[in-house]
């Protein structure tokens, strides 16, 4: 199965002798290990595809790679441009989903390209609809990869952004951009990363709330 996965990755093509052997190897079966590891040879351009196959720049046995999965996320947040790992380290804060309008809140200057190749780099994904109205909501291709950018940030930073968010999160809803629900669940997310530990347990007591209200009116 590990190896059909893998050819899959590679779409089919022929692949250099002995690379799935490691892949194999070091993945143990995991298949996140694998496409994460063929990401990281071809952005530092030793795996290379060509029309019918794919092609090392250098020997297999002069590769140095990290052999576990956060080891290899971090080597590849780090090797993104500044300003798109900036970007990336920033809207992990609002979670594994994210908006346009909370990234741009968080973060100086334009965008739109970061966004761009983020995309393309297979970092971020674009999720539609948007469950808050007239916005654009991106999801982290894994929720490892959000941790990993995450805990770049200073705690003390993480803490001044999640309160960031909080507030605007209170405006969007008077604006009744995003559902009960939605603000209850990321109400409580953030009100506990910035530290206000009663504003949390009021949301996470309203989330509750709705919870017990909604499955009464199912039972009855």
């Amino acid at each position: 199965a590990g190896t059909e996965l893998i050819k899959k990755i590679l779409k089919n093509k022929n692949s250099p002798k002995g690379l799935i052997e490691i892949l194999l190897k070091r993945g143990e079966g995991n298949p996140l290990f694998f496409s994460e590891f063929i990401k990281e040879l071809q952005e530092q351009e030793i795996l290379v595809e060509k029309e019918e196959d794919f092609v090392l720049t250098a020997p297999l046995r002069k590769i140095l790679l990290p052999n576990n999965l956060r080891t290899l996320l971090e080597s590849r947040v780090d090797r993104l441009p500044e300003s798109q790992r900036e970007l990336l380290k920033h809207v992990a804060v609002i979670g594994t989903a994210f908006w346009y309008s909370f990234a741009r809140s968080l973060v100086k200057g334009n965008i739109d390209n970061d966004l761009r190749q983020l995309k393309e780099k297979g970092y971020i994904y674009e999720h539609k609809p948007s469950r808050i109205k007239n916005d654009f909501e991106y999801f982290f291709q894994h929720n490892l990869l959000r941790e990993v950018a995450y805990k770049i940030l200073l705690k003390k930073v993480r803490k001044d952004l999640h309160r960031k968010i909080l507030h605007r999160l209170n405006t969007d809803y008077k604006k009744q951009r995003l559902s009960k629900d939605l603000y209850l669940q990321l109400g409580a997310m953030h009100s506990e990363g910035a530290e206000e530990y009663e504003t949390a347990l009021d949301f996470y007591e309203r989330l509750g709330n709705e919870m017990e209200s909604r499955y009464a009116i199912t039972d009855a």
